[in-house]
């Protein structure tokens, strides 16, 4: 027993001895070498950020902020003995090369030429630029935050926004004939043609910016925040002077073309809207911008080019529009153009060289692709009311004796007090005619009396009954000018509210004919004339039968012309565009049209968003019009949504999960103007604001006051598209 407990414990002991080795030898293989281990000091020294802790809150990895912010720089390209040497290489090993990757790079141990390493073999560029900062942990934080040019819109009581050095340039060559003026203090010129625009007090220019889009002069706005703060008794938002208020308004201008330079990049197309016109002897080419982004359509003010001494030729407005964007965008923006609209002028339209030519060619040699002109839906609606005006007017002289009935209601007293002042008419919109003939017709009984007392010669009475035949009929053209002209209206709209005004007429006046087809009928005419207001019928029964019959013929052949015309108008200049705007239209465009018109732009999509997209695009198409043919359910979802307006049926949740990309093509298209309205507008502010009392006003302050009213929302989408 002596003998085998002996054993036993030597067998123990044995045990306990190799179980101390093995232990010893792990305690030795975990030992962390001193040089492996995490310093504080190599965030500030070295751009590593510490990441995961152990319990003991010791650091067990970190991750390069280079990479995480800039990403790996390529590699420099070869010489020629570099490449022959490399190429070399390659044959003689069967092995491939491994790909560069793209992840941050992590570490686990954290020795400090290993780290070094890194940054000098993947961001050597980079490293050089930190490596050279002082070595001071607030300067250096600031190298890796995201420079945002629109950061501006945050909650920051001031602000820097970076300017491109082709905003700079380009302001530049608008503003100032000497290349050199000075832009004042607040732009800091940076070595690379850049510049640091600072906003010291937010809410001051802010205000400022908010007074200068509700036409406040400048003077004004500077005796403005004085009276107020004394009223208040709370002057925070300080006491600007004119030089101020003047200054502000052209660092709006830079900022919102910077926001344009933002959205130029992440956009997949644009569209322009020009118009030239000439205002106090000075001439100006008006551009807007329009565009889909984040599911919605906008439209915004570019810029009102000072055209100086050129003429106005399309080939002049070409060449200032294009030098205007590739200042902002280079030649990627030109690639993104996808659409012209115009008033459909010769210099703009024109088949040789006009604008729209000119700048799709300029596009193309660039890589642009599927470019559509459009000619404004109103401008063509203004011309057929022209013919319509023009055939009344070798009748019974129409607008002649219209200007005779207004001018007497203006020349006056006693007809003023009586029955006011009748609203003039445009000749270059006539929509406006409606409101002139309206106040006629209503007032129709009193005037008569009134020129009857004033013994002056009285319109006819076939003059007064088809005064209320043009006001019946342009009451409903008028309607269809405010469809046309709304902000974001799309083709398919425009399109829609002509075919609705054709309609409403053909109800009205046609009627099967002995052949079976729609004619214009001249009982239903008749009934038109008598019913078109309170005196027409009374009127019309005075009349003997001729010229009943002469009546009939006339307002006949006025209405089939004006129907025709309103039938013909075709928006697009070369072809035909394929309606593809709403959820509905999209189900229903056949595959044929779908990929004809998804051909023109493939290669701008793929720039865009990568190779992928386009097979995700027609994917998606397929199945929304396999679906859309089976499924009841998702049909009328469609259908529902179709009756909305394009953004609203773009912002549904479920379309936009399943159809994104496909969704973002067709905003794409919806975003090409079919009008010149708003760019009207913009005209309409620099004639309020550019006056003889305010003669002096430069162009770029002009500028700076045609942005203020969309600064806000203009900064908004760029930041969101710069998160995004």
């Amino acid at each position: 027993m002596s003998r085998a407990s002996s054993d036993e414990d030597i067998l123990d002991r044995r045990a306990q001895d190799i179980n101390t080795v093995l232990t010893e030898a792990t305690q030795k293989q975990t030992r962390q070498d001193p040089r492996d281990a995490w310093q504080p000091i190599y965030e500030m020294l070295l751009g590593i950020k510490p990441g995961s802790k152990s319990d003991a809150g010791i650091v067990m990895d970190a991750i390069c902020k280079f990479c995480a912010r800039f990403g790996r720089e390529e590699a420099k390209h070869a010489t020629g003995s570099q490449n022959a040497a490399q190429i070399a290489g390659i044959l003689a090993s069967p092995k491939k090369r491994r790909k560069k990757t793209k992840k941050p790079g992590v570490f686990t141990s954290f020795r400090i030429d290993n780290l070094k390493s890194h940054l000098k073999t993947q961001h050597p560029k980079r490293w050089k630029e930190y490596n050279a900062l002082p070595k001071d942990e607030k300067v250096r934080a600031k190298y890796f935050i995201k420079e945002m040019p629109i950061s501006s819109y945050l909650t920051q009581p001031s602000f820097e926004v970076r300017v491109p050095a082709g905003v700079m340039a380009l302001l530049k060559c608008l503003y100032f004939d000497d290349g050199h003026t000075s832009l004042g203090p607040q732009f800091i010129e940076c070595d690379n043609g850049d510049c640091i625009v600072q906003v010291a007090h937010r809410d001051q220019f802010e205000v400022i910016v908010e007074c200068i889009s509700s036409s406040v002069s400048y003077r004004s706005t500077s005796e403005l925040f004085v009276v107020f703060g004394m009223r208040l008794m709370n002057m925070k938002l300080g006491e600007p002077t004119e030089k101020v208020v003047r200054d502000s308004v052209r660092l709006l201008t830079a900022i919102n073309l910077t926001a344009f330079a933002e959205i130029f990049k992440h956009v997949s197309g644009f569209s322009i809207i020009v118009d030239g016109a000439t205002h106090q002897d000075r001439g100006y080419l008006d551009v807007r911008l329009s565009f889909g982004l984040d599911g919605a359509l906008h439209n915004f003010h570019f810029l009102a080019i000072p055209t100086k001494t050129l003429s106005h030729t399309g080939k002049n407005y070409a060449a200032l529009v294009l030098t205007s964007l590739k200042a902002l965008g280079g030649d990627a923006a030109l690639q993104k153009l996808i659409g012209i609209s115009s008033d459909g002028a010769a210099n703009m339209s024109g088949c040789n060289n006009g604008f729209s030519k000119n700048v799709k060619d300029a596009c193309r040699a660039v890589g642009g692709t599927g470019i559509v002109t459009n000619w404004c839906g109103s401008h063509q609606l203004n011309l057929v009311m022209n013919q319509l005006l023009m055939v009344f007017d070798s009748y019974v002289d129409f607008r002649s004796t219209l200007g005779s009935e207004i001018s007497f209601t203006h020349t006056h007293e006693s007809v003023k007090q009586r029955v006011g002042s009748c609203p003039h008419y445009a000749e270059t919109r006539w929509d406006s005619i409606y409101e002139s003939c309206k106040f006629l017709t209503l007032n129709r009984n009193a005037l008569v009396a009134l020129q009857k007392d004033k013994h002056r010669s009285r319109s006819s009475r076939l003059w007064w009954i088809v005064l209320a035949v043009v006001t019946d009929l342009a009451r409903s053209a008028k309607l269809c000018f405010e469809q046309l002209q709304y902000k974001h209206v799309t083709v398919s709209e425009q399109y829609a509210a002509l075919k609705k005004l054709a309609t409403t007429h053909q109800n009205r006046f046609e009627e099967n004919g002995p052949d079976g087809k729609l004619c214009i009928s001249d009982v239903k005419t008749e009934f038109e004339i008598c019913k078109a207001s309170a005196f027409s019928g009374g009127l019309y029964e005075m009349l003997d039968v001729p010229s009943q019959f002469d009546l009939i013929l006339v307002v006949r052949d006025a209405v089939q012309e004006f129907i025709d015309g309103v039938l013909g108008i075709t928006l697009s200049v070369e072809d035909t565009i394929y309606a593809m705007t709403t959820p509905k239209e999209i189900a229903l465009i056949t595959h044929g049209a779908f990929a004809e018109l998804f051909s023109r732009h493939e290669d701008r999509l793929t720039r865009q968003y990568g190779d992928s997209v386009t097979g995700k695009i027609w994917a998606q198409h397929r199945s929304l019009k396999d679906e859309y043919q089976v499924d009841r359910r998702f049909r009328n979802n469609v259908d529902r949504l179709s009756k909305l307006q394009t953004t609203e049926a773009c912002g549904d949740l479920d379309f936009d999960r399943r159809f994104g990309e496909l969704k973002t093509f067709a905003l794409g298209l919806a975003s090409i103007p079919a009008g010149t309205h708003s760019v009207e507008s913009d005209f309409s502010v620099l004639k309020r604001v550019k006056s003889k009392h305010r003669g002096q006003l430069t162009n770029f302050s002009l500028e700076g006051e045609l942005h203020a009213s969309q600064y806000l929302q203009l900064v908004k989408v760029a930041h969101k598209a710069v998160v995004d």
